[in-house]
């Protein structure tokens, strides 16, 4: 049969589309799609297999259909088996492994690639140490909307790491990042803004991002906020709330 069609055939079975929502009936058609090297049926074959959905977890077998389909540049595969890979998920560890597989993802584009990429880079994992290549897939990734990468390439720029040091490129990139909701973010710029790093200093601008964070469980962020109800700095002095947050942060 038409390997397009089995696959399409499975994920109607999948979604209860015309049908009643079948998971085991789903991969037996997107397993006969796979078997004709239907490269998406191949990928949602591994994932199966990762997950047990409808079959015994399985991830030797998961590993098998993920390489068939990141072989042929299939994105989800490549990093799929770059997370099994870097966090020895049911293999051994291997980071030459994880960085061979991720390229193939970081290459198409896919920014959570892009940033592991630049993280083995700038720590030597599985490829020779290398901070400017590292910073390089960390810029993709930031360029491309990922609010991780967009908290580390500020932190590059407020170090001088492997950049020449630059506190409003630093917040740029924070800002992004913690616009995006991004605690560790909200965080940090939340302190630039209290010290006054890069921007010009502002208590009730420190205690907007710090409180954000504070609110997403960031412990360095709920003692801060609590220091600035203590002292009613940025916000009226309160100190129960105070408190509050300090316990939060014990």
């Amino acid at each position: 049969g038409k390997a397009r069609a089995q696959y399409l055939l499975g994920q109607m079975i999948e979604n209860g589309k015309g049908t009643a929502a079948d998971q085991a009936g789903a991969l037996e058609w997107y397993s006969k799609a796979a078997d004709q090297g239907y490269v998406t049926a191949e990928a949602v074959v591994g994932a199966f297999y990762f997950k047990g959905v409808a079959v015994k977890q399985d991830t030797a077998e998961a590993v098998k259909w993920f390489k068939k389909a990141a072989g042929k540049g299939e994105p989800t595969s490549a990093l799929a088996l770059f997370n099994i890979y870097a966090y020895g998920n049911g293999v051994t560890q291997d980071y030459a492994e994880a960085a061979k597989w991720v390229r193939i993802a970081a290459d198409k584009e896919v920014p959570a690639a892009e940033a592991a990429l630049g993280t083995l880079y700038l720590n030597g994992l599985g490829v020779s140490e290398d901070n400017e290549e590292g910073l390089k897939w960390i810029r993709k990734a930031s360029e491309h909307g990922l609010p991780q990468a967009q908290h580390l390439l500020g932190l590059a720029y407020l170090n001088g790491q492997a950049v020449k040091q630059d506190t409003a490129e630093a917040v740029k990139w924070i800002s992004k990042a913690a616009e995006q909701g991004y605690a560790d973010a909200q965080a940090d710029l939340g302190s630039l803004y209290y010290s006054g790093t890069g921007v010009r200093q502002d208590d009730a601008e420190a205690a907007k991002w710090l409180l954000k964070a504070a609110e997403q469980g960031n412990a360095d962020a709920q003692e801060a906020i609590g220091t600035l109800y203590f002292t009613g700095s940025g916000v009226k002095e309160d100190y129960a709330e105070a408190a509050r947050w300090f316990t939060k942060a014990a």
